[in-house]
């Protein structure tokens, strides 16, 4: 069986490999690297006629190409079936010989985008090249959990600034489980995201949002985000003219909802405060049981510890309370859009290799041991499957 993998927000695959290895493209897959329709590749046909390369046909300058190529089939393309759907396949060898008639050989069929790839394609084989000839090797990455290590310690240095005694880090707690989560999912946070200053692959790590997220736990207002739902429902309840009932913005109105409401009874299952009478309430901020510490900014950033503001940490008796809001709150509510803001196409790239797995394994990815939603992969969308119908 084939290996495939979808385009974005597409579940028919467009490219793959084969069961020895070799890389192909779908007809769509090798239309997008061209630049041209996929009716256009389609054209070429299945077989092509390798021993007649001297006339001036589109044919016989691929067939030079893949004689070139050392390819010794004359078929362009073979049938392969994923998910019952028939799907041709186009080996390593034929997709480099048309990419290459459609960057320099088809005239004024010629195309940018062609262009472009191939450009790509041969800066890559270079280096490669080179580095087998001279018998270089690239430095290894740096694993997970030694950056893991590094930056904790960076943060807040046990000698210089640590955390108060009795208190823990939420970026500590959160690089953890992202750790964990990453072996999980098979999301290799360190790999998404390329660095353009540096020109190298950088990790991603939770900041100073996160944080700031986690306060809302304590100050998020129910009864003001119910308000504002209610007042968005009964709007379009009483509008006759609409064809949709869930506007986007009533959808986001009942998110919030949801979200604060998730946020109070956290609050009232977990936070006996004193002098709270209502749990249930938003706890001003003076009251919120942190302290202050010293947060010593990324080596990367040019700003000194004394002009970053304090970040605050928590009595070690809250990790529960933590590890439950990362479930019930930031997992289900927030981490999809934090992740996009950050690395729209590395998650995109690992949803699309998400939406090809078995449904089991899906399933598997998306919830906790207690059948809890944590990755944040799709379940806005199971939420809104889940709205009451217009009335």
């Amino acid at each position: 069986m084939s290996n495939v993998v979808p385009f974005s927000g597409d579940d028919f695959p467009s490219f793959g490999t084969f069961p020895d290895g070799t890389p192909y493209a779908t007809s769509r897959g090798l239309a997008a690297m061209c630049g041209v329709d996929e009716s256009t590749i389609r054209s070429i046909g299945q077989y092509i006629d390798i021993d007649s390369v001297k006339s001036n046909t589109r044919e016989a300058k691929i067939a030079n190409n893949l004689v070139k190529l050392a390819y010794d089939s004359n078929q362009l393309y073979y049938s392969i079936v994923h998910n019952n759907v028939p799907i041709n396949a186009y080996p390593e060898s034929v997709c480099i010989a048309i990419l290459k008639y459609y960057s320099s050989q088809a005239g004024t069929n010629c195309t940018e985008k062609a262009d472009e790839l191939t450009s790509l394609l041969m800066k890559k084989s270079f280096r490669d090249f080179v580095y087998e000839l001279v018998g270089y090797q690239q430095t290894p990455k740096t694993s997970f959990s030694t950056y893991v290590l590094s930056r904790i310690l960076h943060h807040h240095d046990v000698d210089d600034m640590p955390l108060p005694d009795g208190y823990f880090c939420l970026f500590d707690k959160m690089i953890e489980i992202l750790q964990k989560f990453d072996l999980r999912i098979d999301y290799q946070l360190r790999d998404q995201w390329f660095d353009v200053r540096k020109g190298d692959n950088r990790f991603l790590e939770p900041d100073i949002s996160l944080g700031l997220r986690f306060t809302q736990l304590f100050t998020s207002d129910y009864k003001e985000a119910q308000k504002e739902y209610e007042e968005l429902y009964q709007s379009r309840l009483n509008n006759t003219k609409i064809r949709i009932f869930w506007s986007k913005d009533l959808i986001n109105a009942k998110w919030e909802l949801d979200k604060a409401l998730a946020e109070r009874d956290l609050r009232i299952q977990f936070l006996k405060i004193e002098g709270i009478q209502d749990s249930s309430l938003p706890i001003p901020r003076n009251m919120i049981p942190r302290q202050e510490y010293r947060f010593k900014p990324s080596p990367d950033s040019n700003r000194k510890p004394e002009d970053v503001e304090p970040a605050f940490c928590y009595p070690n008796d809250y990790t529960s309370l933590f590890h439950e809001w990362l479930k019930r709150v930031f997992f289900k509510f927030v981490w999809r859009k934090y992740i996009l803001e950050r690395d729209e196409e590395g998650w995109m790239k690992k949803y699309n290799k998400f939406k090809s797995l078995p449904a089991e394994k899906q399933k598997l990815i998306l919830q906790t041991s207690e059948g809890q939603m944590i990755s944040g992969f799709e379940y806005r969308q199971l939420w809104e499957n889940q709205l009451p119908p217009a009335p």
